[in-house]
């Protein structure tokens, strides 16, 4: 399928006026005929993901409390799955459930564990004087955990570039945490 119109993603700061001095998004422009392949969305993804712990920082900096924090968490996740379906149309969603309700606890607990334990425990260690930048070096191993599960669980074989990433990483890590 090919999309003839630009595709734009703006992610607005949340810091406003007091983080760069203005409200401007950052605007990531696309325009080759279709949507960003999923290197690029990888890309914009880590960007996000590796700017939220300084802003969970800044909010702790603030005295926000952690609750408060986790709880706008879930209730974005909750609006934003809201806004899939209808964007999407999915309004099949009471006959998947039934297809997949022997799927339900596990839809449920690892969820569970990935977001909220996850974030709950991330949360506190910045609260609790956690450095930003050890703690996201540390987080770096996610990759490494889904490469060895997928490998017993999936059986996907890694090329010469993963394992040699995978190792770079390892090594990084090691580096880090016994130098």
């Amino acid at each position: 399928m090919v999309f003839k119109s630009n595709v734009e993603i703006f992610v607005p700061t949340a810091l406003g006026n007091r983080a760069w001095g203005g409200t401007e998004s950052l605007a990531i422009r696309y325009s080759k005929g279709g949507p960003p392949p999923p290197t690029y969305l990888a890309f914009i993804i880590a960007f996000i993901w590796g700017l939220s712990p300084v802003l969970f920082k800044f909010f702790l900096h603030q005295s926000v409390p952690t609750y408060l924090i986790i709880f706008f968490q879930a209730f974005v996740y909750l609006i934003s799955s809201v806004i899939y379906m209808l964007i999407w149309k999915r309004t099949e969603i009471g006959i998947d459930l039934q297809k997949y309700k022997n799927y339900i606890p596990f839809l449920i607990i690892v969820p569970f564990f990935s977001v909220y334990i996850a974030n709950y425990l991330y949360i506190y260690a910045l609260e609790n004087k956690g450095n930003i930048n050890i703690m996201a070096i540390t987080i770096s191993l996610a990759p490494v955990v889904t490469m060895i599960f997928s490998y017993f669980i999936f059986r996907e074989i890694l090329s010469l570039k993963a394992f040699i990433g995978f190792f770079i990483i390892v090594v990084g890590l090691l580096l880090i945490f016994t130098g």
